[in-house]
């Protein structure tokens, strides 16, 4: 195996039945992108701490260094406020309105609009959030959000994070409730042992006060 000037080249060990051996060459296709980078990071809670995005905003109770910078992405939260933008008809107008500029970056991003407003619901919502962490200037020309050099897989990554809904509680749930029923008996129980013991004593002194 060895790197040419024009691509990778590789042969097998051993020839095959006609003892010939084949060589082989990859080279990459300029017509498909590529996803993924050599190395590159799947976690995205190393994403958001790499690209400094705890410094402005809260995510999951952790965050906001940087104060009231960047709105909490709680993930309700975020659902209904992006939503709420996608359904206004002014924002709709927004967006038509850059796609008429000429200059970057709204030139470059006139797709990554084009491709929110073809989708619905929360597939919307993801695009939307993919959108404005790849080009925060993409809907917004005075966006104070600092473009970070993230990549469009990685920002996805993100976002499937950002809107993953919380791991399941049931069992947990359900724990709370054996429990919650465990304690209202015993305390059943202490209470109903601690009133015979009153009754009891109060009799005993009673008796007492009879004989004396």
């Amino acid at each position: 195996m060895a790197i040419g000037p024009d691509g990778l080249y590789f042969a097998p060990l051993y020839a095959n039945q006609a003892d010939q051996t084949s060589v082989y060459k990859i080279v990459p296709d300029p017509t498909n992108s590529y996803p993924y980078r050599p190395l590159q990071v799947e976690d995205p809670r190393q994403i958001i701490r790499e690209r400094g995005c705890l410094g402005c905003h809260q995510i999951r109770g952790d965050g906001g260094f940087g104060g009231a910078a960047g709105p909490p992405l709680n993930r309700e939260l975020l659902i209904a406020n992006v939503q709420a933008r996608l359904n206004n008809q002014q924002y709709r107008q927004l967006l038509a309105d850059l796609d008429q500029l000429e200059e970057e970056p709204w030139v470059s991003t006139r797709s990554a609009r084009a491709a929110v407003l073809a989708l619905e619901g929360e597939a919307a919502v993801r695009q939307w959030i993919i959108n404005q962490i790849v080009e925060p200037r993409w809907d917004n020309r005075g966006s104070q959000m600092p473009n970070l050099g993230v990549t469009p897989a990685e920002a996805a990554i993100v976002a499937d994070y950002l809107l993953a809904p919380p791991a399941d509680s049931g069992w947990i749930n359900r724990i709370n409730t054996v429990l919650r029923s465990r304690l209202a008996w015993l305390s059943f129980g202490v209470g109903l042992i601690g009133g015979i013991a009153v009754a009891g004593i109060g009799r005993w002194l009673w008796k007492r006060r009879a004989r004396v």
